[in-house]
């Protein structure tokens, strides 16, 4: 598989592995050839790919511009079909990075595209929708309701049940789950206060927790299917510079308890919408309510309001949400993209 997807020099990254009806491994994974370079902010666009045992690898289409970044697949099978989600997002025009599911009968016959919720982190599976903050949190939630008909003490005594998963001093890159234990997350992270990645394995029906490494190295963006093992593995000097890499010894876990499971306490809804539709026309999706917390966005509506300006609030020159502390593209947005504000509203976060 990995020979397969590794034709040309192009880099692959956020690798997913199930299976198909007949029980043949599916890839899915992100590509970014020469044409998606863009030299002026040195940064890669990475799309949707598959690959099949049997089947060369294509593009997935999705629909979205040539400008928008999809990252983060993760597919599912039932009798109805294909499901898969991926987050997608950085459009010069509009970078705000959503959730995004796509349903049909198989993977060429995809229906509409459907924004479920504005993130950079996550996925939808069943009835389950987990996404994770820039910092510290990943947020585990129903999409029938909240909350949880039998609350319990113990948060993680119901794996589909609504909980928060906090991982203190810590940038959240990727949240996804092993096809073959959904109820295991996978997620992928870097400390705040060094350069130190890791990948932190997380049973919601047990609470236990692992971090795990590959090679002697952390697992970064790993996917695990029964024995199969694939992680990115970084080549250059840019961060994000990796090629999907299946280990040579294996992997390893080290028992942890890292992260820290409470129950939610204040609750937004969100309702998904459709987007323009690909493939054949296939019928729109009920929209669903999401339940989900909303500290920042209290802290935006009491905000004490700011004095116009009339030209670049110097605040927001430098956005401190991602690691690299790059400038941001978008002065209305701000925590990675997932708080919208008036630029004269204070940052949620303290940062500007």
């Amino acid at each position: 598989m990995i020979e397969k997807i590794h034709t040309d020099d192009a880099m692959t990254h956020m690798p997913f592995l199930t299976a198909d009806a007949a029980g043949r491994t599916i890839l899915f994974y992100c590509r970014s050839g020469r044409e998606d370079w863009d030299e002026v902010t040195r940064s890669r666009r990475w799309k949707l790919w598959v690959a099949g045992e049997d089947d060369p690898p294509r593009r997935i289409a999705t629909s979205l511009g040539a400008d928008v970044c999809e990252c983060s697949p993760t597919a599912w099978r039932d009798e109805q079909g294909w499901h898969v989600t991926f987050v997608a997002g950085g459009a010069k025009e509009n970078p705000r990075f959503h959730l995004y599911r796509m349903d049909g009968p198989d993977l060429d016959r995809l229906g509409a595209l459907v924004a479920v919720y504005p993130t950079r982190t996550g996925f939808v599976r069943g009835d389950r929708l987990v996404y994770g903050e820039m910092e510290n949190l990943v947020h585990v939630r129903r999409l029938s309701g909240y909350p949880i008909p039998q609350p319990s003490d113990d948060p993680v005594s119901q794996p589909s049940g609504d909980i928060d998963i906090e991982l203190a001093g810590t940038f959240i890159y990727r949240v996804s789950y092993r096809a073959d234990a959904p109820d295991t997350l996978l997620i992928t992270g870097q400390q705040q206060t060094d350069d130190e990645v890791f990948t932190l394995e997380y049973d919601l029906a047990t609470s236990r927790q692992h971090l795990i490494e590959c090679d002697g190295r952390p697992a970064y963006k790993c996917t695990i299917l029964g024995d199969q093992v694939l992680y990115a593995h970084r080549l250059g000097e840019h961060f994000e510079t990796r090629r999907i890499t299946a280990p040579t010894n294996g992997l390893s876990r080290h028992p942890t308890s890292v992260g820290l499971a409470h129950r939610p306490t204040t609750a937004v809804s969100i309702i998904t919408f459709a987007t323009a539709a690909t493939g054949p026309a296939q019928p729109q999706p009920a929209a669903t309510t999401v339940t989900t917390t909303s500290a920042a966005l209290a802290t935006i509506e009491n905000a004490p309001s700011q004095p116009q300006s009339s030209g670049p609030d110097p605040r927001i020159s430098t956005c401190l949400s991602c690691p690299d502390s790059r400038a941001c593209p978008n002065v209305t947005t701000c925590c990675g993209g997932q708080v919208e504000v008036n630029i004269t509203t204070p940052c949620p976060r303290g940062r500007w």
